[in-house]
């Protein structure tokens, strides 16, 4: 299993952003989250890359209840990426921020 998630759930102060949601995600699936606006689907996606702690419930990511974000990638809704004028600035954001970025683009060549 890739991906498990138990009874996840952010609640701000008095508003419930995400309410026990449970899932599995199998190695190699492909897996969409469609609602309308406001029904949580950025908040949980920035729960699972580990960009906001969960109020409650677990995440299990390969086996493991820590979250490394060199093996997961989130694009926001709104990305900084907007204040870079050209792609090379941005893959040399990436170069420089993450590890991994390099090994594989230097794999691609």
């Amino acid at each position: 299993m890739l991906l498990t998630v138990d009874k996840l759930s952010k609640k701000y102060k008095d508003h419930v952003a995400v309410k026990e949601l449970t899932l599995s995600i199998e190695h190699n699936q492909c897996v969409a989250l469609l609602g309308p606006n406001g029904s949580g689907k950025t908040t949980t996606l920035s729960m699972l890359s580990g960009l906001l702690t969960p109020t409650s419930g677990k995440i299990v990511f390969q086996g493991g209840t820590t979250i490394n974000r060199h093996e997961i990638g989130f694009l926001p809704q709104y990305p900084a990426f907007f204040l870079m004028d050209d792609s090379n600035r941005v893959f040399t954001f990436c170069r420089k921020t993450f590890k991994s970025f390099k090994k594989r683009v230097a794999e691609e060549k």
